[in-house]
């Protein structure tokens, strides 16, 4: 049990990190000094992989563990969706919106910045979403 604690754990730290990435960063981006803004990406490209990546990892190493080992608890449907939630997500935010991302940091562009927040707010909302089924996974097998 101890495991699955720590993979909520996990989610729920994801789910800070991208509503703040939502709301606070994502909308201050059309503000960065056009001569700033390459050495800016560079060290956010640093900074994010040295939070996120490590977060990502973690959740998903110990949801896939869970997955396996969990398949007699009455709340697996639940933590199975949400497993497979967080397999979409993670394509997803490998596949579209870190495409995205690296689009942006080569230039400003008002369209791309738009598509980064709705790129983002998908993935923000789906974190949210596979954070409701771990409690609601809880509630049910208690």
């Amino acid at each position: 049990m101890a495991i699955f604690y720590f993979n909520l754990f996990l989610t729920v730290a994801y789910v800070g990190i991208l509503w703040f990435i939502q709301v606070v960063y994502l909308p201050m981006l059309p503000y960065i000094d056009a001569a700033a803004r390459e050495n800016f990406a560079e060290k956010r490209r640093m900074n994010f992989t040295m939070v996120t990546y490590p977060v990502m990892l973690f959740e998903a190493a110990s949801a896939v563990f869970l997955f396996f080992m969990a398949s007699q608890s009455k709340a697996y449907p639940l933590f199975a969706a949400a497993t497979m939630l967080l397999v979409l997500l993670l394509i997803y935010t490998f596949m579209m919106r870190n495409k995205t991302l690296k689009e942006y940091d080569r230039d400003f562009d008002p369209a791309v910045h738009k598509k980064l927040l709705k790129q983002n707010l998908v993935i923000t909302l789906g974190w949210t979403l596979r954070f409701l089924l771990l409690i609601a996974s809880i509630v049910v097998s208690a």
